[in-house]
């Protein structure tokens, strides 16, 4: 709403700030943050990816599942909630199972998918 897009403002303003010119590249944990943060760049005269290119992550609950056409805006970095759970599920059922394995990290691999908002490599607006 109105008040989370005044505070997105008031951290954007805070970031130029202290790297002292506007970023080339944002990346945001989810799409809806990546679509407030260009609705922002908009307000202020600044366009993906004429400007500055916009990535963001993008949580599909069985991953690569086929992106609706009207969230076909905004490039990212696409994971599946379903391979993290059953990654996570595997280890636990070990563990209820008696085995001693030490913590162990997992690498879940993000497919890139392209809608043309990552611009080409430049100094800055």
């Amino acid at each position: 709403g109105e008040n989370s897009q005044k505070r997105i403002r008031e951290s954007f303003e805070r970031i130029v700030a202290e790297m002292g010119h506007w970023p080339t590249g944002i990346v945001t944990p989810d799409l809806g943050f990546a679509r407030a943060i260009r609705k922002e760049l908009e307000d202020l005269g600044l366009y993906v990816p004429q400007h500055v290119s916009l990535l963001g992550f993008d949580a599909r609950p069985f991953g690569n599942a086929a992106v609706p056409p009207e969230e076909r805006d905004i490039s990212n970095l696409q994971y599946s909630w379903r391979e993290m759970a059953e990654s996570a599920w595997r280890m636990f059922r070990a563990r209820l199972a008696g085995v001693k394995a030490p913590p162990k990290r997992v690498a879940l691999v993000p497919s890139y998918v392209d809608f043309g908002s990552l611009g080409p490599r430049r100094e800055g607006p």
